[in-house]
């Protein structure tokens, strides 16, 4: 996979960690203690001067410090995993130091000359400018760690920064106290400058590993626009359903939290009529949590499930606030306590937190998708500038108090979603495991691209009386297949620009270094293009695989009216169980695979065939469907046996009253050679309509007055046959499917889709990685791809030792229901 880097072993990566990590907390308590002084030497002389405009300064100073790094984070969180992640934290630490230096000269004029003042807009820019170089020093020394350090130990180091956090809030606001009684001003900003000294000469000397990344360079060499890789950062954490939630909830909790963290200093002035020592006091509480909270954690590691431990800590940070602004004025011991509580908490959420996401998420995304989950602060403007005015009318405690009952609320809530409590299962690295692609050496992937591709052209030319120009366009597509870039479509259609627009992320790439299955839709979207299927004239609408396919489809009646007596004779719990494994066995014959050697397989014999199935939720089916449904949908795949399979099993669903109405999800254009389109089933149908044996004659008959009398729909849409995969389903139609009580999924191909056309553990539960379907689902597929989950431990191996093409060769199947309420255990 891009972006996977061997990981340190033993106790090599101890010293080049702690190096860096050293030089950070020295920074950081220098920061800590000059933030701390400039913070009150503002508060105190805007109260001393303006107190009804000390809120809105205070505010506005927190906001200069986040906004910057708000506005700046996606584009930042791009280049740190563009650029060297040492020096990109080597320039942060510098450029703030610089800043502070300014300052600390500002001061030293006002001192000195006397006419000079500092003016609050001097705080705001170094606020900004600090800001502007986290963006960039964050994400990239969170990246950073979890490629220096072993993932076992990200909890612990985790909950050590934690206690760092904490105890720099011990050392450095005590520090910041003094400094502010004892220094001037440019005295004790100075110090921010001497303590970032350490952390620049150990990024300078210390060598911090960078992930190998796959660049998806233009046909000129250069790298694709940067907004490129914001994009794919985003859909990276969009369709990781967990991240996304936990972005919501961190946009709520920093919406309540964030005045909290600007305006401590006027709740101990104005509620609890203290003074710097009590603020220090007050803050040190937090920081002696965090660093207690940190150090159990380091010790502790936390729940074996690790995103249970910020579930908790979220919900009792929320009871420690709660008491913090429930404390009277006369108890500022109790606001203490409470604060500690919240303190100890935050320990524990950003400690394990950070662990499950650095565990999770592929080294070379890391950067991308740390930002973005941060971005979720920038809620918390809205509430700075809403607390001003707020607090000038009720008070500081209120923030607290609604804080923490929010805090309170979400923490408990967020062990009942199932996306959230999975999402170390469902999420990042075992979530997007490689995609099947053609150039995997020696894959059934490539050997598709290779030999069955350019036949199935020259099988084309010779089924059709194309014109000399569509031959030789067809010819000259077959060239491309074999050994030059992928030609982007250039006809006038409606799809054009959508099918480019996912072209251009393999720009300048061979048909052997694409994903599999984006390579095979794209090939039959080109073919149509070549045969002019979409343009005005003789070949408008002209199916190029017409010929084969109704020579299918009449053999294929054929053989299903030799047996269809007895299956129509059946009872009806036999005849549900035959036909369901009709519809399995039947997707062996399949136009566009000619690497299965079994037979097709229907009739009552079908059942003789369940030792080959993998995974066989059959009773749980036939227990759902007995029971009655309003709705099962099919999602079909070929034409010829498979089909009129599924249509026997549609009609056999109505007839029993099983179902009230079934739906038929075709392809909207010709597909994979045999895929079934409506015409399609038309045709099958009259072919039936047509047969010499009378059952059969009166089944196709009933079903067609299925079809009239709408219990039977006939649906097709443009996604069947573009390249995107199920978890991309465009909202309509998964709202359509979102009506059914049962979707069954036909065949290979669709299977694939649904699992992303990756390479997933064979042990995988088809639950986790499908969970964003939008109905109960039945898989029925013989093995003809290389993929498979559901699998027990060891399975797949002795599988693989009794016949090394299982996962190709047709010989076995699977029937693998999915329901959000009633998944069953797998064989």
């Amino acid at each position: 996979m891009a972006g996977t880097i061997q990981r340190p072993s033993g106790r090599r990566w101890v010293i080049p960690f702690l190096s860096i990590w050293t030089g950070q907390q020295i920074s950081l308590v220098g920061s800590r203690a000059v933030r701390f002084a400039v913070i009150f030497w503002l508060a105190q002389q805007m109260e001393a001067r303006s107190p009804e405009a000390a809120p809105m300064v205070l505010s506005l100073t927190m906001l200069a410090s986040v906004v910057p790094q708000a506005l700046v984070s996606l584009l930042a969180g791009a280049y740190v995993d563009r650029w060297n992640r040492r020096l990109v934290m080597l320039a942060a630490d510098s450029i703030v130091a610089l800043a502070s230096l300014w300052l600390a000269y500002r001061f030293w004029i006002e001192a000195t000359q006397g006419d000079a003042p500092v003016q609050v807009w001097h705080i705001y820019i170094v606020m900004m400018i600090r800001s502007l170089a986290t963006a960039f020093h964050l994400p990239a020394m969170t990246a950073s760690t979890s490629l220096m350090v072993p993932e076992k130990h990200l909890s612990r180091v985790a909950g050590f920064n934690q206690t760092m956090t904490g105890l720099l809030d011990m050392i450095g606001l005590p520090i910041g106290a003094l400094l502010f009684d004892t220094l001037p001003p440019f005295g004790f900003v100075f110090f921010d400058v001497v303590t970032a000294l350490p952390a620049v000469l150990m990024l300078a000397v210390v060598r911090i590993p960078q992930p190998r990344r796959e660049v998806k360079r233009k046909p000129d060499g250069s790298e694709p626009h940067i907004l490129y890789d914001i994009w794919e950062g985003i859909r990276y954490v969009w369709h990781w359903p967990g991240a996304m939630l936990l972005v919501g909830m961190g946009m709520l909790v920093y919406f309540v939290l964030a005045p909290t963290a600007a305006l401590p200093s006027l709740l101990v002035i104005r509620h609890f009529g203290g003074g710097a020592q009590e603020t220090a006091w007050f803050e040190l509480s937090w920081g002696i949590g965090v660093l207690l909270g940190g150090l159990i954690l380091g010790v502790w590691g936390g729940f074996r499930r690790r995103i249970y431990t910020p579930l908790m800590g979220l919900a009792l940070l929320g009871v420690g606030f709660i008491v913090v602004g429930l404390a009277p004025s006369g108890a500022f011991w109790l606001a203490m306590v409470g604060n500690f509580v919240a303190g100890f908490m935050n320990s524990m959420i950003v400690g394990s937190m950070y662990a499950v996401l650095q565990a999770n998420i592929d080294e070379d995304m890391q950067g991308r998708v740390f930002t973005l989950i941060g971005l979720s602060m920038a809620t918390g403007f809205v509430s700075l500038l809403i607390a001003a005015p707020v607090t000038n009318l009720v008070g500081v405690q209120l923030w607290y108090l609604i804080g923490g009952v929010a805090c309170l609320v979400l923490g408990c809530a967020a062990f009942f979603v199932p996306a959230i409590v999975r999402i170390e299962r469902t999420g990042g690295k075992n979530r997007l495991p490689p995609l099947l692609m053609t150039s995997d050496p020696d894959s059934f992937a490539r050997s598709t691209i290779v030999e069955r591709k350019p036949h199935i052209i020259r099988q084309v030319i010779a089924d059709n009386d194309y014109p000399p120009d569509i031959v030789a366009a067809l010819d000259a597509f077959r060239e491309e297949i074999a050994s030059q870039p992928i030609r982007p479509l250039s006809e006038q259609a409606l799809d054009v620009a959508s099918w480019n627009e996912e072209l251009s992320k393999y720009e300048g790439k061979t048909w052997l270094g694409v994903g599999w299955y984006f390579a095979e839709a794209l090939f039959y979207r080109r073919l149509l293009e070549a045969v002019r299927y979409f343009q005005p004239g003789p070949w408008e609408g002209r199916d190029p695989f017409a010929v084969p396919k109704r020579s299918h489809i009449e053999r294929a009646v054929a053989h299903f009216a030799a047996g269809w007596d007895q299956l129509a004779a059946a009872d009806p719990e036999t005849g549900f169980e035959a036909l369901l494994h009709s519809c399995l066995w039947g997707n062996r014959a399949d136009l566009s695979n000619t690497t299965v050697k079994v037979g097709a397989q229907g009739g009552l014999a079908a059942r003789d065939e369940r030792h080959n199935l993998l995974v066989d939720h059959t009773d749980a089916v036939k227990e759902l469907v007995m029971g009655g449904l309003q709705r099962v949908d099919f999602i079909n795949d070929n034409v010829g046996l498979d089909l009129i399979f599924d249509i026997a099993l549609a009609d056999f669903l109505l007839v029993q009253g099983w179902a009230r109405e079934v739906g038929f999800h075709l392809k909207d254009r010709p597909f994979f050679v045999s895929d079934a389109n409506p015409s399609d089933v038309r045709l099958t149908l009259s072919l039936l309509r047509d047969a010499h044996e009378p059952l059969v004659r009166a089944f196709g008959a009933r079903v067609e007055d299925h079809v009239a009398g709408g219990r039977l729909g006939l649906r097709d849409d443009p996604f069947w046959t573009s390249c995107r995969m199920f978890c991309d389903f465009p909202p309509p139609l998964r709202d359509d499917l979102a009506r059914a009580d049962l979707v069954i999924l036909k065949g290979d191909v669709n299977y694939r889709r649904l699992l992303g056309d990756r390479h997933w553990p064979h042990t995988t539960r088809l639950e986790d990685i499908a969970g964003y379907f939008p109905a109960s689902f039945l898989v029925l597929r013989p093995l003809k791809g290389e993929i498979m989950v559901g699998l027990q431990p060891g399975q797949a191996e002795a599988l693989s030792a009794e016949d090394s093409d299982w996962l190709i060769d047709g010989q076995r199947g699977i029937v693998q229901f999915v329901s959000p309420k009633r998944t069953p255990p797998g064989r």
